[in-house]
């Protein structure tokens, strides 16, 4: 079964056996957070999409007793709304709902082994949802065919129809994941796309598969020594391109992970205590060689020990998660936002501008302030308060980064003596 990951989504379930209804729930709750609502026939489903219910995927068995021909199935893709059938028939009605719809895959309830399979399918639309993958074809039609494949799996399609405009678009959208390329595109080649992606990505950031329509062992042998990590010749069937995209996606996805258990702070997602140092030393030797300039700012969060014990600990790493939130919107990617353990935070500014660290401290201590957090506790008590920030900064290079990190401290430690919710530069 899938591992349990923290997705916030909204999945239905259509079926009309309340037995299956009840697996399927237990089971995406047990491996997904996510928000279910379940349907047992076509009208219902129809008052759900009329209400404006919005469905990141359905698991749906096509065959209701009020619809034996599948229309519910119709009804979720014209509403964009990607749909993995898990049904018992075999017959023709299914052929033509599997092979001429656009659905993304179906699984026929006959084991306990095929329940996990629809399980690990429904992992897989809400996991990659949104990924950036780009498809590279001089071919319009052929680029059309592949996004019409891929359309389901909530992808973010970005297209190329060069080698040229290829590595123009992986420029401009550094957050693609996987490529899929054709062999010939007016007289260049996706091998030499390939490798020219691989002289700045590695096959374990970027996942590259070559397809051609004349493809041969010879040509997928070219494309894999020369850093794609699969191949597949044209023309696909529909399910085979499906399932090699998304194994070369969990495979980036699993090293991501893998990554960021490493680098990032298991609450707030944002970088850790040693990420911070590695990376800060990194940046301090570049600004010692008069290669850039660098600027450290410690954040702690006010009273913090009160929000605990007043609204409980849960309450508290909702206030420690809203400001790494905040953290994150105000500064730059080439910025290094940091928890350093508890509510005390730091960032690292490459090359800022000098003149801007007080406006921009400023704005950030100003709009946290701003933040309320309410709810409801565990005593069924509504409550609603506000958290403040006190801020040292610094842009003096000392001896060490960790020299560096202890003069913006100190800076902090002015801030709260001099009465909290301040900034000291």
């Amino acid at each position: 079964m899938v591992k349990k990951v923290i997705i916030m989504n909204n999945v239905l379930l259509v079926d009309k056996d309340i037995k299956i209804l009840s697996l399927l729930n237990a089971s995406i709750k047990e491996n997904f957070d996510t928000e279910i609502t379940t349907s047992k026939s076509l009208a219902n489903t129809i008052a759900l999409i009329t209400e404006g219910k919005q469905f990141h995927a359905a698991i749906v068995e096509p065959f209701l007793d009020d619809d034996s021909s599948g229309k519910v199935v119709d009804l979720l893709l014209d509403n964009n709304i990607p749909v993995l059938l898990y049904t018992s028939p075999t017959g023709s009605d299914l052929f033509d709902i599997a092979i001429n719809k656009p659905i993304v895959d179906y699984v026929i309830k006959s084991s306990r082994n095929n329940f996990s399979i629809i399980i690990n399918l429904l992992g897989h639309l809400l996991k990659h949802q949104q990924t950036a993958v780009l498809v590279i074809d001089d071919s319009l039609t052929s680029r059309m065919q592949i996004k019409d494949i891929l359309k389901n799996l909530n992808l973010d399609i970005i297209e190329a129809n060069g080698v040229e405009e290829a590595l123009k678009k992986i420029k401009e959208h550094p957050e693609v994941k996987l490529l899929l390329t054709d062999y010939n595109m007016n007289g260049q080649n996706g091998v030499d796309l390939t490798r020219e992606i691989r002289k700045n990505y590695s096959n374990k950031e970027i996942a590259i598969i070559g397809h051609s329509a004349y493809g041969n062992a010879m040509l997928s042998a070219k494309f894999l020594k020369n850093g794609a990590n699969d191949f597949i010749n044209k023309p696909f069937q529909k399910e085979e391109l499906i399932n090699r995209v998304l194994v070369q996606l969990d495979m980036i996805n699993y090293i991501e992970t893998l990554k960021n258990a490493t680098n990032k702070d298991f609450l707030t997602g944002i970088f850790n205590r040693k990420y911070v140092y590695e990376v800060g030393r990194k940046l301090f030797d570049n600004a010692k060689r008069g290669q850039i300039t660098l600027a450290c700012a410690m954040i702690d969060i006010d009273h913090f020990k009160k929000v605990n014990d007043t609204y409980g600990h849960g309450i508290g790493d909702n206030v420690i998660r809203r400001l790494a939130q905040e953290l994150t919107d105000t500064f730059r990617t080439s910025d290094i936002v940091g928890r350093l353990g508890g509510e005390e935070f730091c960032v690292v500014l490459a090359s800022p501008k000098e003149t801007l660290l007080e406006e921009i401290f400023e704005n950030l201590r100003a709009n946290v302030e701003k933040i309320v957090i309410d709810g409801v506790d565990e005593h069924k008590n509504e409550f609603k308060f506000s958290f403040t920030v006190s801020i040292g900064v610094t842009a003096v290079l000392t001896e060490s980064f960790e020299e560096m990190l202890k003069f913006a401290d100190m800076k902090l430690y002015e801030a709260k003596n001099y009465g909290r919710n301040l900034v000291v530069i």
